[in-house]
């Protein structure tokens, strides 16, 4: 009796393929709305009204990790007072602001406006950059399996 050799699928074959290019295609669905938001709208702008510079001279930002200090203006309640932006500096890691200025404004009720990166951001430019391909390679990688599941069914 002699084996077939033309390397026929069975059904069980097409279903696990079915199965791995559908989970595939979901995985790449999810990979590419995760990558999307991490890498685009990565600033948000926020506002923090009646904050003070407490006994430290320092204010905390209601929304910590990495504010952009280029993008912080303080400005009293009224508008009529703005603390130079080379009198306080910011702690990118804990989003406290310390005024580093002999003024004590202590006392002045202060409106903050800054940018702020957003909790899903990535910040860093080359992480951002290899990110963007990662759903190219999973979607490569489906398209590899499905060819290399039907090349090995032949012989």
């Amino acid at each position: 009796m002699q084996k077939n050799k033309r390397g026929q699928l069975n059904t069980a074959g097409i279903v696990g393929i079915l199965v791995v290019v559908i989970v595939g295609i979901v995985m790449l669905a999810i990979s590419y709305r995760t990558v999307d938001t991490a890498t685009t709208n990565l600033y948000a702008n926020a506002t923090d009204s009646g904050e003070m510079f407490d006994a430290n001279n320092q204010i905390q930002l209601s929304h910590t990790g990495l504010a952009a200090s280029s993008h912080v203006t303080i400005v009293n309640s009224t508008g009529s007072f703005t603390l130079p932006a080379t009198n306080y500096t910011v702690n990118y890691n804990t989003g406290v602001i310390t005024n580093s200025s002999n003024m004590n404004v202590s006392y002045t009720v202060l409106d903050l406006t800054y940018t702020y990166y957003t909790d899903t951001a990535i910040q860093s430019g080359l992480t951002r950059t290899v990110i963007v391909f990662l759903p190219i390679m999973l979607a490569v990688a489906i398209i590899l399996f499905v060819v290399g599941k039907g090349l090995m069914g032949k012989k």
